[in-house]
């Protein structure tokens, strides 16, 4: 009987060490897997984005930088641009050098409604081509995204859930409004909104916000009117009144 003793004990503590040595591996394993999550976590995100709006849009897209940041609860995207989908030019027609968001981190009594405290927009271009069937990009765009799988009452359901609850700093860029018809480049228009970093504050609900549409809409028919000829976008307009 004592004899055996020792050599079980002995089998024992080997087991236990085993048992030790696996489940200290898979600790490492699962503290080094989080690590690289982490560390990869605004490229995977990021890529995420970017094979989404592919599929949405049907072209290519082009993503410098996103950056997540949960520390003040914001989110960066950098160099975003979307690509004309097949049968047009091979060239982006939205062109975002950067977009910032940034959700104000303490509760306030807006019952439950998103409070901004920080949005920075830049915007360089925005580009309606005319195919050479006469189609546009931005309805070939839209009608794919809104397939036969479609459901508008989810879009509905998202902005009665989605409450404006402000925005405490709004930083505006706009570049350019293109009109490119493949058909017929006399009637191809630019309009350029000349604003960068236009800052606005204490945006606190959604009547705050007319003036500045109202002051987008302003630069942009001056910019049709200034020109001499009788552009695309003009006719585009027209088409839509009609």
């Amino acid at each position: 009987m004592s004899g055996g003793s020792p050599g079980g004990y002995s089998a024992v503590k080997t087991w236990l060490r085993w048992l030790i040595g696996i489940v200290g591996a898979v600790v490492v394993f699962i503290v080094v897997l989080i690590s690289v999550v982490i560390w990869k976590m605004d490229y995977l995100m990021g890529r995420a984005l970017t094979v989404a709006l592919a599929q949405q849009t049907g072209a290519r897209v082009e993503l410098g930088e996103f950056h997540l940041h949960m520390q003040d609860s914001s989110v960066e995207i950098r160099d975003l641009k979307l690509f004309d989908p097949p049968g047009y030019r091979d060239t982006p027609w939205f062109d975002l050098p950067e977009l910032f968001l940034a959700v104000q981190k303490t509760p306030t009594a807006t019952n439950g409604a998103v409070r901004w405290r920080e949005i920075r927009v830049n915007l360089a271009d925005l580009a309606l081509v005319v195919n050479k069937e006469g189609r546009t990009n931005l309805v070939d765009i839209g009608e794919r995204a809104t397939g036969p799988g479609f459901d508008p009452s989810s879009l509905t359901n998202l902005s009665s859930n989605l409450q404006f609850g402000g925005i405490d700093r709004l930083v505006l860029s706009l570049g350019k409004l293109e009109y490119v018809d493949l058909r017929n480049a006399s009637a191809n228009q630019e309009i350029r909104f000349g604003m960068t970093n236009r800052v606005y504050t204490n945006l606190n609900t959604t009547a705050d916000l007319q003036p500045i549409a109202m002051e987008v809409i302003v630069r942009g028919v001056s910019g049709m009117v200034s020109k001499s000829s009788d552009g695309g976008m003009l006719q585009l307009l027209r088409q839509f009144m009609h």
